[in-house]
C-alpha cells in the first residue's frame, strides 16, 4: 500500500497509473513532466466523493462502523506486570 500512494503522489507515479484521457487532458494544460497530472485535493475530492468504486466502498465502511461508545460495556483488559 505505501507504494501504491507514492505511485499517486509523486508526477512520475502518477503518469504511469494515469488513464490516457487523463494523460491528454495534462497535456493540454501543458504540464511538466514533473508535474502532479492531478492534484492532492483532486485526487481526494474524486476518491471520496464518488458514487460507486473504492471510495465509496470505504466511505460506506466508515459510516456503517459502531461507534467507540457502542464497546463502552466491554470488559477492559489490563495489561502490565503490575495490571497497570
Amino acid at each position: 500500500m505505501p507504494a501504491f500512494l507514492q505511485n499517486l503522489t509523486s508526477a512520475s507515479g502518477q503518469r504511469s497509473l494515469a488513464a490516457p484521457a487523463l494523460l491528454a487532458e495534462a497535456q493540454k494544460r501543458q504540464a511538466a513532466s514533473t508535474q502532479l497530472v492531478m492534484s492532492l485535493e483532486e485526487m481526494d475530492a474524486a476518491f471520496w466523493g464518488a458514487d460507486k468504486g473504492p471510495g465509496a466502498d470505504m466511505r460506506a465502511a466508515l459510516e456503517a462502523a459502531r461507534a467507540p461508545e457502542a464497546y463502552a460495556d466491554l470488559p477492559r483488559v489490563r495489561t502490565g506486570a503490575w495490571g497497570v
